[in-house]
């Protein structure tokens, strides 16, 4: 099931950050690289790590039930490898700042980084992919969906089973399967 998920996972960085191509805007089967953990360490704060936002991107500080807290769209001096070792780590050129995306995938999360103005690396999307962890208000996948306007409130928009919710500084992505749900994708709004 891991390799399954950790395949679709990466089929879907790759053909979202494909459209990137290099700088000459072609594309090529180079763009998008697995990378070692341990040569990409960047973002992920934990609760005693000061939050600096970005100029024009708001903070939305996300806790999971074991009290890590991950904050979207902050900077973090923290090392990924605080979290523990990634099941796999993508990467791919940026297609609005010079620099790589990152992806660093987890059991049961995925995070985001990518490159701002200035070349420095910010959480841009946090999503959860497994029932392994959940919110700190137990929020998971499997969980019913009557939990999502406790989480996330009542005004949201629904498109073929994903209901988006825009909250200060961030949309969050609910994929739903009839009332449960099947997925959350917490990004950074810029």
């Amino acid at each position: 099931m891991k390799n399954i998920l950790t395949l679709l996972l990466s089929a879907a960085f790759v053909l979202t950050f494909a459209s990137c191509g290099n700088q000459k805007g072609e594309v090529n089967d180079t763009d998008a690289v697995v990378t070692d953990p341990v040569e990409t360490a960047e973002t992920v704060t934990d609760e005693t790590e000061p939050t600096v936002e970005l100029p024009d991107i708001k903070v939305y500080s996300i806790t999971l039930d074991n009290g890590t807290v991950i904050s979207v769209g902050a900077y973090s001096e923290e090392s990924v490898t605080s979290l523990g070792t990634p099941i796999d780590t993508m990467e791919a050129p940026s297609c609005i700042h010079e620099g790589f995306d990152r992806v660093y995938t987890f059991d049961g999360f995925s995070i985001t980084t990518s490159p701002d103005e200035n070349g420095g690396q910010y959480l841009a999307e946090f999503s959860l992919l497994s029932d392994l962890v959940a919110f700190e208000n137990g929020l998971t996948v499997g969980s019913p969906t009557a939990m999502l306007a406790d989480a996330f409130g009542d005004t949201y928009e629904e498109q073929f089973g994903v209901r988006t919710y825009k909250l200060d500084g961030v949309n969050v992505s609910v994929l739903v399967d009839g009332d449960i749900v099947s997925g959350i994708t917490v990004s950074a709004v810029k």
